[in-house]
């Protein structure tokens, strides 16, 4: 039996359309969190970009960037074009997105990256306990897409898919990480679950998320 949720947003999907119905429900979802106009180019996000470029260059050095929840790129394509911009050698990037449609996307906007720029784009969700784990599979490309609780209602959540998950100390030691300089996460409420890393150090440059951290082994 469907939530009264449903049926209410079912009501309202007839009257706007699901367009609309989806936009009004973002919007909503935002109000709620008392989140500012979540856009990089104005919230800050950005600005952090030249500057990490600036500082390998001035250190002469590579840098090592995680991009947990890289969407289709936008974020990841911004910061090598920084990098790029202020010449910046050498920049290794390993970029996560769990989501088939969005990654697909991620791929073909990584393919225009200058040839000595490392980047490897991997399927896996973040979080706490590696394993698999339900995850939103709606197939429209979209920014809100995330894990879903084990204990979440099937009739309050979309389709689902399963997807492959690892922790972020795994990928450390898989990947052969002695220090990553950015970490940057944007996964829907998990951020907290992917950011942690037993046996790493984590030292944050901003509060609430790991979106602006450096992370060393050991």
């Amino acid at each position: 039996m469907a939530s009264p949720y449903i049926a209410t947003a079912r009501i309202l999907e007839g009257v706007v359309g699901r367009r609309m119905l989806w936009r009004t429900g973002r919007l909503l979802y935002h109000y709620a969190r008392r989140d500012g106009y979540n856009d990089p180019a104005t919230n800050g996000e950005y600005l952090l970009h030249p500057r990490l470029a600036q500082l390998a260059v001035e250190q002469d050095r590579p840098l090592s960037i995680v991009d947990v929840g890289a969407n289709i790129g936008y974020w990841s394509r911004h910061l090598l074009t920084a990098c790029q911009e202020a010449g910046v050698r050498d920049v290794q990037l390993w970029a996560f997105e769990p989501s088939p449609e969005n990654r697909e996307r991620l791929v073909e906007a990584m393919k225009s990256v200058p040839s000595t720029y490392r980047v490897k784009v991997r399927p896996e969700a973040l979080a706490d306990v590696a394993g698999r784990s339900s995850f939103d599979g709606s197939t429209a490309i979209s920014g809100t897409k995330r894990l879903i609780g084990a204990n979440e209602s099937v009739d309050d959540t979309p389709q689902r898919i399963e997807v492959p998950v690892t922790t972020l100390a795994a990928v450390f030691s898989e990947e052969g990480i002695a220090q990553a300089d950015l970490v940057k996460t944007d996964v829907e409420g998990f951020d907290s679950k992917s950011c942690k890393a037993p046996g790493r150090s984590l030292r944050k440059a901003g509060s609430g998320s790991c979106s602006s951290s450096t992370i060393t082994a050991g």
